[in-house]
């Protein structure tokens, strides 16, 4: 017989300030807690929306508040 291994060592969780990632999140904080697993967090944003690379600080900025 093998051994049962952890299959949740690590979860990436993509966050873009929605309430279903805010669920996500959640849920993976559950899972990490019943599996001792690390969570890696990446914010997602959206590549539709037109940025002029003279607004790049800007952009930035804004990025940084919401994330």
């Amino acid at each position: 017989m093998t051994a049962n291994t952890n299959n949740f060592k690590t979860i990436l969780v993509p966050l873009d300030g929605s309430k279903y990632s805010e669920k996500a999140l959640q849920r993976a904080c559950e899972i990490a807690d019943a599996f001792d697993s690390k969570i890696i967090l990446v914010y997602v944003v959206e590549k539709s929306l037109p940025v002029n690379l003279l607004d790049r600080k800007e952009y930035l900025n804004i990025l940084r508040k919401f994330g």
